[in-house]
């Protein structure tokens, strides 16, 4: 038999309970986010004030409704498969879609998916978090194409900088002239790293719009390897650079994006690890194909950005890498590559520990020019 005090329990229990749920439906109502949940069957179950003012439709014309009726056709068959992975209590990431306006007029998304859970833990239905990126993204597009201009017009008086330096660099070291060749050395140095970063920003431009064509050809990927790791030894002695894995490996890829690949996760290693040690560079057949992994001893990725580290511009901002420079553009660029190639990539990291960036090239580039 319950006491009294129990029973007064109970009611404070519930009367908190009641209070939490009218806080999270007051939060949802308020989102600048359009915040939806739907059933198995993709039926409307709740739609908040900022879900009317994305898609144009009010609360009551649209629950009960399936939710293809804001959505452009081919982002529905996506939609049915993620919702079969959240059933599945598989995470999805955030990706990106389209909406259909009410009036037919179309917005970018940015779409976080999670679980509906009853009060069992029983996955019941799914939420939907929908930010509009439309104006962001017309931004990023502004900004590429001024890039994009800008390194263009820049690339030509650079190459001509370039050219008259080494002429005075040859002029310098035939008069003797130590003080005046030690100037133009480092000159030509900067000239180099201008350089470097003008073709960092063409090939960014390239890339995200999808202009970076693929020269497929047959390679022994170790060979390439050994080349890579070869030539940026000789630029950091302080780092010992060790290649392991297989002799020979074929295969069918862009052997210079790949080769691009290789030197950016190399020289990524050596500049996060500013003491020195060892780089290790292994490679490897697998089910699905080739593996590459480079690990380092460096100073790692802080807990929690790891999924960032591939963005445009993203550098780390900490006491250990604060004094590393650099646009953020070398990983972002190492990412698009190996997704060009159909690969993918990803980053092992304890901040003081040391880092592991792997990449995988599919075996169907193998067998589909192999079969012909």
């Amino acid at each position: 038999m319950k006491n009294k005090s129990t029973d007064i329990a109970d009611d404070m229990g519930s009367h908190h309970e009641q209070v939490a749920k009218y806080y999270l439906a007051a939060i949802v109502e308020s989102s600048q986010d359009s915040i939806v949940t739907i059933d198995f069957n993709r039926i409307i179950t709740t739609w908040n004030k900022a879900a009317e003012d994305l898609y144009g439709c009010k609360a009551g014309e649209v629950i009960g409704k399936s939710l293809e009726m804001v959505m452009l056709p081919r982002d529905f068959v996506a939609l049915v498969e993620n919702v079969a992975s959240i059933r599945n209590d598989v995470t999805v990431p955030i990706y990106e879609t389209v909406s259909l306006h009410k009036n037919g007029k179309q917005a970018d998304l940015q779409i976080a998916l999670s679980p509906v859970r009853d009060e069992t833990g029983a996955v019941i239905g799914v939420s939907t978090i929908a930010r509009d990126i439309t104006e962001a993204k017309l931004d990023e597009q502004l900004k590429d194409e001024f890039i994009a201009v800008a390194s263009h017009e820049l690339k030509t008086p650079v190459t001509g900088i370039k050219a008259y330096t080494e002429l005075l660099v040859d002029k310098f070291s035939h008069a003797d002239d130590e003080v005046n060749l030690s100037l133009m050395t480092k000159l030509s140095r900067q000239v180099d790293r201008l350089a470097e970063l003008i073709k960092a920003l063409l090939d960014t431009t390239k890339l995200t719009a999808g202009e970076m064509l693929l020269q497929i050809e047959r390679f022994d990927l170790a060979s390439l390897i050994e080349e890579q790791v070869e030539h940026l030894q000789g630029t950091s002695p302080r780092h010992q650079l060790v290649v392991e894995g297989n002799k020979s490996i074929p295969v069918i890829a862009d052997r210079k994006l790949i080769g691009q690949v290789i030197t950016n996760l190399v020289s990524n290693g050596i500049k996060y690890s500013p003491e020195g040690g060892q780089i290790v560079v292994s490679s490897t057949r697998t089910d699905g194909g080739v593996r590459v992994d480079v690990k380092d001893l460096g100073v790692g990725i802080p807990e929690g950005l790891d999924h960032k580290i591939f963005e445009r511009y993203f550098r780390v901002d900490a006491p250990l890498t604060s004094k590393t420079q650099g646009v953020g553009l070398g990983l972002y660029i190492t990412a698009q590559i190996v997704r060009q190639h159909g690969g993918k990539i990803s980053v092992d990291s304890e901040e003081g520990i040391g880092s592991t960036f792997s990449f995988t090239i599919p075996e169907i580039r193998i067998n589909e020019v192999t079969s012909e």
